[in-house]
């Protein structure tokens, strides 16, 4: 078992950024002349893509790519400045660190802005391997799950995440995974997309960490 990798979803799973997010949204869009959108909205959305997080669809192209551009710059700022991450991750961390499993990231942030974040936590040298997503389709497209995978040469893994999207990507790279409903989706439906134990968030799931421990080892 000490091969085995945990692999976490980021945002909305173990990093508690809607607010860090919305900020940086709401003063991107105020600095190119467009109305707020809703800190709920965002959080409906928190964990996908960039363009996700933009509701308007008549958008130029020059115009959607230079928002993107002022959201990041906004967002680094915040990055570096401090990252919160959920009650409950860091204890979840070392307990599995502690029976020997390895820690990976599997995230639709940019690579370099993912690493930044982790850089900037708590989460600072408690995560084994970081993989972005830059240049390849995002959750629930498996190439993320698969990109962590072969950077520890294809271990029995398990994959944590608070989104739909991020089960049917483990799903379809043949792991299980388990559900965090602290964010846009709840256990029941974090359970009808695939995961075989879910959680109201990570403290819960701390708690119940010797169950999360046994699931990896009948299932994987």
């Amino acid at each position: 078992m000490a091969s085995s990798i945990v692999i976490f979803d980021l945002d909305g799973t173990l990093i508690d950024s809607k607010k860090q997010i919305y900020d940086a949204m709401s003063l991107a869009r105020k600095s190119l002349g467009l109305t707020d959108v809703t800190e709920e909205f965002i959080g409906q959305h928190l964990g996908l893509p960039v363009r996700q997080l933009i509701p308007e669809q008549d958008l130029s192209q020059d115009f959607l790519d230079g928002l993107v551009l002022e959201f990041r710059r906004f967002l680094k700022i915040a990055i570096l400045k401090h990252n919160d991450v959920f009650p409950g991750a860091i204890e979840l961390i070392n307990v599995l660190r502690a029976n020997g499993f390895r820690i990976g990231i599997a995230t639709s942030k940019p690579q370099l802005q993912a690493e930044l974040v982790v850089h900037n936590s708590p989460l600072k040298g408690l995560i084994d391997f970081v993989q972005g997503t830059d240049n390849f389709p995002p959750k629930p497209s498996p190439e993320v799950i698969k990109r962590v995978l072969e950077a520890f040469v294809n271990p029995p893994a398990i994959m944590i995440g608070d989104r739909t999207e991020d089960l049917e990507a483990a799903t379809a790279s043949g792991i299980p995974s388990i559900g965090i409903a602290q964010s846009a989706h709840d256990e029941e439906m974090l359970t009808l997309h695939g995961a075989s134990l879910t959680y109201s968030d990570m403290q819960e799931a701390f708690k119940d960490s010797k169950s999360i421990m046994q699931l990896i080892k009948t299932e994987v």
